[in-house]
């Protein structure tokens, strides 16, 4: 079944918020990643992953437990001051800013320098 009718006023404007903010937080993913890799002198995958040779990035981009299973110890030690965050950790935090400044202190990105 095919639609010839454009979509509504609403529902375009719906998905371009969405798409606007998926490329938002690849830029937070993208920063926590460079951020990452400068803290830990690029130690990010544990010796099997390098073995393996999974890409450092993916430990960003894929789920929590691919990403834990190949992080290097240093890489979840940084984790725990900087947590890894979700795109949907991402939204609610765009759209229910939690109080004094939790994920400001809790993910410490500048957007300024994201930009």
């Amino acid at each position: 079944m095919s639609r010839n009718r454009p979509l509504s006023p609403i529902l375009r404007d719906a998905f371009a918020e969405q798409k606007r903010l998926r490329d938002e937080f690849s830029l937070v993913r993208t920063q926590s990643y460079l951020d990452a890799e400068a803290a830990t002198n690029g130690a990010l995958l544990n010796p099997e992953a390098i073995r393996r040779g999974i890409d450092p990035l993916t430990l960003f981009t894929s789920n929590r437990y691919y990403a834990r299973r190949w992080a290097s110890e240093e890489l979840l030690e940084w984790w725990e001051t900087h947590p890894r965050m979700s795109f949907p950790e991402y939204e609610r935090q765009v759209y229910e800013p939690a109080p004094d400044g939790y994920y400001e202190q809790a993910y410490d990105f500048d957007q300024e320098a994201l930009i």
